[in-house]
C-alpha cells in the first residue's frame, strides 16, 4: 500500500518546529524590550502588534533558515528522502556507475526528481489525512471544533492540494522545507491548539486529542504503523 513506502513522520515532525518558531515569536514578542526588537527584526513586514502571523511568508528567509537549522530539520527530511530513494533505487542508490548513470550529475538530477515526487505524494497524504480527519464523515452544519479550523483546512490551497494540482513552488521545497504546505497545515493546527490562548481551554485540547486519533486510526488503516506510533508517542 502507498502507506507502507511513504514516511510521513517527517512532515509532522518538521511542522511541530515550525509551531514552535510561532511559540517562540507570541513569547518574545510580550517579553522584553529587546525580545520584542529580535521578536520584529524577524518579520517582513516589521509588525509592532502583539500579533504574531502564521504564514511563512510573513517572515525572513534567513530567519527560518537559521531556525530549521537549529533544529536540525535538514537531517529529518534527509532520511527520510534517503529511505525512499533505497525504495526506489536499491542499495545502490548513491552509487552512479552501479546504476547506469553517465556521472554524479546525472544521479544528482535523478535524485532530486524522485525527491520532488515523494514530497508531492507526502504534502497531498497528510493534507488529505489532516482534512479527513477534521471534516468526515460530513454534516451540514459544522461543529464547533471543525469550525475552528476552517481557515486552516477548507481555502484555495488546501482544494488545489487534495485535486492534485501542480505546486509552482515545489521545486523549493527540498532547500526550504518550511513552504511545504502540509508541514504549515500541520504547524497552524498544532499553533492554534499549544502556541495561543486556547490552549488554556479544556475543550479545544479535548478537539485536538479526537482530531489526532482520527488520524491516528486513518494511519492504522492504512498499515503506516510507524506514523500511528509516532503520533500516539506525542500523548494525543
Amino acid at each position: 500500500m502507498l502507506a507502507d513506502k511513504h514516511d510521513t513522520t517527517c512532515l509532522f515532525e518538521d511542522g511541530r518546529s515550525l509551531a514552535e518558531f510561532f511559540a517562540r515569536q507570541l513569547k518574545e514578542k510580550t517579553g522584553t524590550r529587546l525580545n520584542r526588537a529580535n521578536t520584529v527584526a524577524r518579520e517582513v513586514a516589521k509588525n509592532e502588534s502583539n500579533h504574531v502571523p502564521t504564514s511563512v511568508d510573513a517572515y525572513t528567509e534567513s530567519d527560518l533558515k537559521e531556525w530549521f537549522e537549529d533544529k536540525d530539520i535538514a537531517t529529518v527530511l534527509q532520511l527520510s528522502l534517503n529511505k525512499n530513494r533505497l525504495t526506489s533505487l536499491g542499495s545502490n542508490f548513491t552509487d552512479f556507475k552501479k546504476l547506469g548513470f553517465k556521472n554524479e550529475d546525472a544521479l544528482a538530477k535523478a535524485h532530486k526528481s524522485i525527491d520532488l515526487k515523494y514530497l508531492r505524494q507526502l504534502n497531498r497524504m497528510v493534507s488529505q489525512l489532516l482534512h479527513d480527519a477534521v471534516f468526515e464523515p460530513s454534516s451540514k452544519v459544522d461543529t464547533p471544533a471543525q469550525s475552528k479550523l476552517n481557515g486552516i483546512l477548507r481555502n484555495s490551497e488546501v482544494s488545489q492540494i487534495l485535486r492534485d494540482a501542480v505546486d509552482d513552488d515545489d521545486e523549493k521545497w527540498l532547500a526550504q522545507p518550511w513552504k511545504i504546505p502540509a508541514l504549515q497545515i500541520w504547524a497552524k493546527i498544532y499553533n492554534k491548539y499549544e502556541g495561543m490562548t486556547d490552549m488554556l481551554m479544556v475543550t479545544m485540547m479535548e478537539e485536538l486529542a479526537t482530531i489526532m486519533m482520527i488520524v491516528l486510526l486513518l494511519f492504522l488503516q492504512k498499515q503506516n504503523l510507524a506514523l500511528a506510533v509516532y503520533l500516539f508517542g506525542r500523548r494525543l
